[in-house]
Order: structure tokens, then sequence, then C-alpha cells
């Protein structure tokens, strides 16, 4: 009975490790790979100005590659859980519907200048 059991958590744990798929592309990152419905997961570093957020917009091409892009504030964690110091980031999370080439483009103003970042996505 014990090695049906350990048999059936090993089973459990492969299979929840294989549909975790989800793609983070960190700030700085020129390309991304994903498959079709994978979230893929741009990540913008976000200085604590208030100011950047008020013009922060990312923009796919209408191509029906990636679904609509959701924009949030998001913090980075230590392992322990507790939220880092300067760890801030804006997260465009997207959803990956069709096989092909697309890009992202992020863009923001910061300190009264305009800044962006085009990132490629290839969905396989």
């Amino acid at each position: 009975m014990a090695r049906i059991l350990f048999g059936l958590c090993v089973v459990l744990v492969a299979g929840s490790l294989a549909s975790a798929a989800d793609v983070v592309v960190k700030d700085g990152d020129k390309t991304g790979k994903a498959k079709i419905g994978d979230t893929v997961d741009i990540q913008i570093s976000n200085p604590a100005l208030a100011k950047m957020k008020e013009k922060f917009k990312a923009e796919t091409k209408p191509d029906k590659i990636l679904g609509t892009a959701k924009l949030s504030d998001e913090v980075h964690k230590s392992p322990d859980g507790k939220p880092m110091s300067g760890g801030g980031y804006k997260s465009i999370k997207m959803k990956a519907e069709a096989k092909g080439k697309t890009k992202v483009k992020v863009s923001w103003e910061q300190d009264g200048k305009a800044e962006s970042r085009e990132i490629e996505i290839t969905v396989e």
C-alpha cells in the first residue's frame, strides 16, 4: 500500500512540474519562448517612482499570438516570503494563444523622459 501511495505522489509531483510552464521574461531580456497555453510574464524593474505608473503601457501586434496584456505592480520576495527592499516591478501577463513570433512594446515615462523596451516572443 505504501508503494502505491508513493507511486501516486511521484506521478502527481511530476505532472504538476510538467504543467508549470509559465514563462518569465526579465528586464533586459530581448526574447522569450513559450508554448500555446503558457502565461508569459514580462517583468520591468520599477524604481520607486510614482510617475512611472502614469503612462505605463504594453502593446502587442494585432496578430492574435498573445492575448490581452494584464498590467500589475508586483514585488519580488525573499526566500522567507518577505518583500525585498527595492524589489518592485511592473508585470505584464499575456496568454500565448497561437504559434508564431510577435513583438511586445512596453513603454513608460520616467523623469519626463520616454522609455521603452521591445521584446520578441516566440510561441511554439
